[in-house]
């Protein structure tokens, strides 16, 4: 509808436009080419604005009284809420069995500047048997917060962890990042129970000695054991027996005959990817008991003196003639390793045998 007015009049007409709103409006150009009849308004809206602006177009046609005409038309730019922002989030890649872990959440906005809702922030986890104890640490208008969690033990495979931004406005918008976590799987080695340091007396056998064994990932009764000593001439390798099954177990100690002396004694638990786990205890072999003396005392008691091992409760049994065997009690230690028992039922005997047991 642009024309120059009359049929019988032809001037150059020149289209323009104004905005009462700047701020909103940007951009505004006008396209138009004399004598067409059409042209074109444009404009563009300034990024998160919103309200309204009146838009002026004016046709002159350049004749002696410069006849204008103008037309006007209103922008109404109605309020939308911008969703919130978070920066993206970097995958990882653990170890099984690895030390907590916390995540630094970056970006965080509530959209545009001309918005202040409060924020929250939630974190959703695809694979809690995996991740545990998932947390999100945020204070809203902060940019920034952490989402923190945890490993489940002796646990591999993936998980996605989403964290959600809301900003709580009129649309409810939402922003999600999420990252994956690859555990990597990791051999846990075996276990096995602390074995008790073992003492006798020469030619004796030690035990058997109750221990256990474990693995996370490997049957107790799919597992290699062995055993070594630090003296094989007290006890040499062979003695020593490994016995049980599963996860219950035992050892017994052989001492090479006559021998005294100390020896450490290992026993080492395999699995069959090679992870391992060892228990050491200490062998103790004392010699013979040996009898320091056998007196007879004025008032005709009988004290019996011997040396053996600190802490043993010896029992001394007696005999008229090695037939029958009467239990007379237990020796009393004095000092370490000195043992003393006084015969009071062998007065007026002639003779009395005696002998020593160690428990």
């Amino acid at each position: 509808g642009i024309s120059s007015g009359a049929p019988n009049e032809n001037q150059t007409l020149t289209v323009t436009a104004s905005n009462s709103n700047p701020a909103l409006v940007t951009n505004l150009n006008v396209s138009y080419t004399s004598p067409s009849a059409i042209g074109t308004v444009a404009f563009a809206l300034a990024p998160d604005a919103s309200g309204s602006a009146t838009i002026t177009v004016t046709v002159n046609d350049g004749g002696a009284s410069n006849n204008l005409i103008s037309r006007s038309f209103t922008v109404t730019v109605n309020p939308v809420n911008d969703p919130p922002t978070l920066d993206q989030l970097r995958n990882l890649t653990l170890d099984e069995d690895a030390l907590p872990q916390s995540v630094n959440l970056t970006g965080i906005t509530s959209g545009a500047p001309n918005e202040s809702q409060a924020l929250t922030v939630t974190a959703s986890n695809s694979n809690p048997a995996l991740v545990t104890n998932l947390n999100v640490s945020y204070t809203s208008p902060s940019g920034t917060g952490t989402v923190a969690f945890a490993l489940a033990p002796n646990a591999s495979g993936s998980a996605t962890i989403t964290v959600m931004v809301s900003d709580g406005g009129a649309s409810n918008n939402i922003v999600s990042r999420s990252f994956t976590v690859t555990v990597n799987p990791v051999n846990d080695p075996p276990t096995i129970s602390d074995i008790p340091n073992q003492t006798n007396h020469q030619n004796t056998v030690i035990g058997p000695v109750a221990f256990t064994v474990a693995d996370v990932e490997t049957p107790p009764g799919s597992l290699t054991l062995s055993a070594n000593s630090t003296d094989t001439l007290l006890v040499p390798t062979n003695n020593i027996v490994l016995a049980g099954s599963g996860g219950n177990r035992t050892v017994t100690v052989t001492p090479a005959a006559n021998q005294s002396g100390t020896a450490l004694i290992t026993v080492t638990v395999q699995d069959a990817d090679g992870g391992s786990a060892s228990s050491s205890f200490l062998v103790v072999v004392w010699p013979p008991l040996e009898i320091r003396s056998i007196a007879r005392q004025t008032n005709d008691t009988i004290v019996i003196r011997f040396a053996g091992i600190p802490g043993r409760a010896y029992e001394v049994e007696a005999s008229p003639d090695f037939s029958a065997w009467t239990n007379l009690g237990i020796a009393t230690e004095g000092g370490p390793g000195q043992f003393e028992f006084e015969d009071t039922g062998g007065v007026g005997l002639a003779a009395r045998f005696y002998r020593l047991l160690a428990p």
